[in-house]
């Protein structure tokens, strides 16, 4: 059951109490003179069984008077509590992400406490009215001593946090973001099922918007018509994340932008030099705010236990001294801890003219998660260990030699040295063309699959029917394996990527006994086999095999122990399990026990 957070607040409640507030006194220092201070605070209380004493600790002063040392008062929610309170909301937030899909609609201000339960939902849709802030504007301009912000907006409003990547999107109205919300929400039902088609989109050589290649309005993209609802698009451009439907299977789907972006970053009007500033980011780069991303994008789609596909089309990451020191290094090694951690299907697809380089390889390899990741290429597409002009100048030097020396120099033999060199000269760029061809056919497709590291090589146009038959055929499986570890013993909500591991192992192991044929499964219902009464009686014995070895290891236990023990046993088990032990029971009375038995 989805949980949604719709976000208007103040932050924790600060309360004064009212009856100590009441009976307030202030003993001045000189009673003509207040600028001259304050000794101390006291109650006018009519004496010692006064109730608003038991709302204070005091000390009774020589005068007669009761001087406050610590307001403690009646009521239950002035400070302290709250924050406590506060502590608990975050707290039930932090672990509802991990157990449901859960959203927020911030639809006015949410300060404080509001905005880390807004934070703490991770998919947040911001009105463009509202702001979320840790404390507000005439706050902070007292601390500073000047007025310095005119509004909370400056702080927290959409153009501050839908760019940093905090809200996933934003709504003009109340009306719009209940409608994303919903959105959002609908993608969690399997929808029925739409019809087989070719990719009509084709990805270029050249800069393009993949939007328009994964789901034009026109339609026939690789994803089903107006179903890619992107997420944090106004931060970390250069990686595009969202969810859609392939041929409707609810995705997630994290793509990469090719062309050059702009990232503006907002001036502090608490700094007095400070400025606005736009950097300009190259596209098919990892850099730290879009690492952060990609990782941020795949741990909310396993929560949401969706299927993930990635269009994997990225030069490297960005290494310099300013990247570095802003930690990409750490963040690209996030993506590698969510793609380990992922329990559902991963598509990694490297799409016509598309690319893989150097570390971008590493933190997508299949071999970070055997079970779930597939990697698929079109045969236009390209690993590159290195840049082919550099690798070309650096390490095929020779070749050009040889050539210069089998064509060229051949003709040229016997001439002088100075027209030898001018003549290498002169066919040095066609060399370098051939260096490059020669260093190109190392990172061709059938290179990735003669040496293991793609599955298999897929054109654009097949792409989306090729995944929806794969998706439907990894579901199965990795259903047949969560019903396998629950009937080993496994609670289905704490079932981790170890233990599909093992899972997915034994239905392997299962299928190929059973000469279950996946292929075949693609071409009619991948689901029939695993919710067929063969495949359920298989998991029923096995539930049943687990209850007879846990029966059988507490017979040595002691009489007052055994019967709740084999009680709590029996009552996780299945129906079937529970009868076929019973009838195991009965088989070893006598006819006489067993008569008396069933009468009474």
């Amino acid at each position: 059951m989805p949980r949604v957070y719709v976000s208007v607040n103040s932050g924790a409640r600060i309360g004064f109490a009212m009856d100590v507030k009441k009976k307030l006194n202030v003993v001045w220092n000189d009673n003509q003179r207040p600028e001259d201070g304050f000794q101390c605070l006291t109650v006018d209380c009519e004496g010692p069984d006064d109730s608003v004493l038991q709302q204070i600790e005091y000390t009774k002063a020589e005068d007669g008077r009761y001087r406050i040392d610590a307001i403690i008062g009646k009521e239950n929610d002035l400070g302290v509590e709250n924050l406590v309170g506060s502590g608990l909301i975050a707290g039930e937030t932090s672990a509802a992400y991990k157990e449901v899909p859960i959203y927020c609609l911030v639809t006015g201000r949410a300060v404080g406490i509001g905005a880390y339960a807004a934070r703490l939902s991770h998919r947040i849709c911001q009105v463009e009215s509202s702001h979320i802030i840790l404390t507000g504007a005439p706050a902070l301009n007292t601390v500073l001593g000047k007025e310095v912000y005119t509004s909370n907006s400056q702080l927290g409003g959409p153009q501050i946090m839908h760019r940093n990547g905090v809200s996933h999107a934003v709504a003009q109205t109340d009306l719009d973001g209940v409608s994303t919300i919903i959105k959002w929400i609908s993608y969690l039902p399997p929808p029925p099922t739409s019809a087989s088609r070719l990719v009509d989109t084709l990805p270029t050589k050249s800069a393009y918007d993949p939007r328009l290649v994964m789901d034009p309005p026109e339609g026939g993209g690789l994803f089903d018509r107006n179903t890619f609802d992107e997420i944090m698009a106004g931060w970390a451009k250069t990686i595009i994340a969202g969810r859609a439907r392939l041929r409707g299977i609810p995705v997630g789907v994290v793509a990469v932008e090719t062309r050059t972006v702009e990232n503006e970053i907002p001036a502090d009007p608490a700094a007095q030099d400070s400025q606005s500033m736009i950097q300009l980011q190259a596209g098919q780069v990892w850099y730290p705010d879009s690492s952060y991303k990609s990782a941020e994008a795949i741990n909310d789609f396993n929560r949401e236990g969706l299927p993930l596909v990635i269009l994997a089309n990225v030069r490297g990451f960005s290494g310099g001294q300013k990247d570095m020191f802003e930690m990409v290094l750490k963040f690209g090694a996030s993506i590698v801890d969510a793609l380990q951690a992922y329990t559902q299907p991963v598509i990694v697809y490297l799409p016509p003219f598309g690319e893989l380089r150097g570390g971008a390889w590493a933190v997508l390899d299949t071999n970070i998660n055997p079970t779930c990741i597939t990697m698929l290429a079109d045969p236009d597409s390209r690993v590159v260990f290195w840049n082919q002009l550099a690798w070309s100048d650096e390490k095929l030097k020779k070749l050009e030699a040889i050539a210069n020396d089998k064509q060229a120099d051949k003709v040229q033999r016997d001439k002088a040295t100075a027209e030898i060199a001018e003549r290498k000269e002169f066919l040095n760029p066609i060399y370098k063309t051939a260096a490059v061809k020669f260093g190109d056919l190392h990172d061709t497709t059938a290179r990735m699959l003669a040496k293991g590291a793609i599955h298999d090589e897929v054109t654009w146009q097949n792409s989306r029917n090729y995944m929806y038959r794969l998706f439907s055929v990894e579901l199965a499986k990795m259903s047949m394996a969560r019903q396998y570890l629950c009937a080993i013993g496994h609670q289905p909500d704490k079932i981790c990527i170890e233990d599909l591991n093992i899972g997915y192992k034994w239905v392997e192991q299962h299928l190929a006994e059973a000469k279950v044929n996946t292929r075949r499964m693609l071409r009619h219902n991948p689901r029939n086999y695993a919710e067929s009464q063969s495949f359920k009686a298989i998991i029923e014995q096995i539930d049943l095999e687990r209850s007879k070895k846990a029966l059988t290891s507490i017979l040595e236990k002691e009489d007052s122990t055994k019967e709740s023990v084999m009680g709590e046993i029996l009552a996780n088990s299945t129906s079937t399990v529970r009868e076929s032990f019973l009838l195991q029971q009965l088989k070893q009375l006598s006819l006489s026990d067993r008569q008396n038995y069933l009468v009474h």
